[in-house]
């Protein structure tokens, strides 16, 4: 609504006002009417197993994996029992950020060479971490997938999965059975476009 005043002699003002139509539409508004459907359709009956919280990013190099490690840290230091997931298929380093070495990892829990607790590392504040493997995108595919997830569920309060990049499959997979999905990009412009891709 735009407003004009005109000023004549003192204590007489004269105001013209007029509607100004503003199209409300935008290229997002999709998105946000599917955000709305989602969350209508979110079951709110609380169940006994770990909460499910997954990071992704459009593209890497925005922080992400660090922000999955110092929120699992956080939750850990409140009293919460954390499982730190390495699901990142290009670039696994958790276990590089956490200060460990290790040689065994989530793949080889997949492929059935080792299980989770032969894998499982104790890492800071007393988290929980299983280690990603760079070959987890064609891993992930395996159907044991959903088992190892479930066998992780009924062991702690908190899982969070270092997802790797919204576009990729593995990626997908891993953000579409958390219960929340943070999608974390910089004010880069390509970093605001593929994260942009990654939504729709």
């Amino acid at each position: 609504m735009c407003e004009r005043q005109s000023h004549g002699s003192v204590g007489a003002r004269t105001r013209e006002v007029r509607d100004v139509t503003i199209p409300m539409r935008d290229q997002a508004s999709s998105l946000r009417n599917l955000i709305q459907r989602r969350s209508a359709d979110t079951p709110t009956a609380a169940e006994e197993r770990a909460r499910i919280v997954a990071f992704t990013s459009g593209k890497g190099g925005v922080g992400k994996s660090n922000l999955a490690l110092n929120v699992a840290v956080a939750m850990a230091q409140d009293g919460a029992r954390v499982c730190l997931l390495d699901a990142n298929p290009g670039s696994s380093n958790i276990d590089l950020l956490c200060g460990l070495n290790c040689y065994w990892n989530f793949g080889h829990v997949l492929t059935g060479a080792k299980s989770l607790g032969e894998v499982i590392l104790k890492g800071p504040a007393g988290i929980n971490v299983l280690p990603g493997a760079s070959g987890l995108l064609e891993v992930g595919a395996s159907s044991d997938l959903a088992e190892q997830v479930a066998a992780l569920e009924s062991a702690y309060d908190v899982l969070i999965i270092d997802a790797g990049t919204g576009l990729t499959e593995s990626a997908r997979r891993f953000a579409s059975v958390a219960d929340v999905t943070f999608l974390v990009t910089t004010p880069e412009p390509t970093a605001i476009a593929d994260a942009y891709a990654t939504l729709k």
